[in-house]
C-alpha cells in the first residue's frame, strides 16, 4: 500500500520551489505609460552603498540603494532637477558603518525615459574632502549599467525604451 504524502512534505517543496524560482521577489515594475521614468546605476565598490538625490526644488529626498548585485533602479524619481552631496555605507546587517559628503553635483532627470547614470563608486571612505577630492566617483559606464540591467530584467519592456545617458555636472567648488 503506497502512502500519501504529507501535507507538510508538499508544504517544504512548495517553499523550496518558490525559492528556487524567485516567487515572492520583489520585481522591477515595467512602463505602464508613456511618461514613467526609470532610473538606474551602479556600483562596483560597496554593496551596502546609498547615494541621495535631492530634488533642487523642494525638500525631497530619494535613497539610490544599491542590491547586492551592485544594480540602482527606481520608478519613484520624478523629472526634475537633483542634487547629489551625501551618502552612506551600511553593512550586511543594516547598520550604518559611514555617512559622507560631498561637494554638490547637480543631474535633470528627465521623463518618460530610462535614466541611465552610468557607475557610482566609493573612492575614499573620509568624512572631509581634501584637496576639491570627492569620496565617490561618477564614472560614465553607461554601457556597463544598461548591460547589466539588461541581463538581470531581460525581459522587461524598459529595454525597449529609450535610454538617455545622463552625465552629473562638475561638483561646486569648495
Amino acid at each position: 500500500m503506497k502512502k500519501k504524502p504529507s501535507f507538510l512534505y508538499i508544504l517544504i517543496c512548495l517553499l523550496m520551489l518558490s525559492c528556487v524560482t524567485g516567487a515572492g521577489s520583489k520585481k522591477l515594475p515595467e512602463a505602464d505609460s508613456e511618461n514613467q521614468t526609470l532610473v538606474v546605476a551602479t556600483n562596483t565598490s560597496e554593496p551596502g552603498l546609498i547615494v541621495y538625490l535631492q530634488k533642487s526644488s523642494g525638500k525631497e529626498t530619494y535613497p539610490m540603494q544599491f542590491g547586492s548585485g551592485g544594480l540602482f533602479h527606481s520608478v519613484k524619481i520624478p523629472q526634475g532637477s537633483y542634487s547629489v552631496s551625501k551618502y552612506t555605507i551600511k553593512n550586511n546587517n543594516g547598520n550604518t558603518v559611514f555617512t559622507g559628503t560631498l561637494r554638490t553635483r547637480r543631474i535633470e532627470i528627465v521623463n518618460g525615459k530610462v535614466n541611465n547614470l552610468g557607475t557610482i563608486d566609493v573612492l575614499v571612505r573620509i568624512n572631509e574632502i581634501e584637496g576639491g577630492r570627492d569620496a565617490l566617483t561618477f564614472n560614465s559606464r553607461y554601457d556597463y549599467t544598461r548591460n547589466l540591467f539588461s541581463n538581470k530584467n531581460g525581459s522587461s519592456n524598459w529595454n525597449q525604451r529609450e535610454w538617455i545617458n545622463i552625465e552629473f555636472d562638475e561638483p561646486d567648488s569648495l
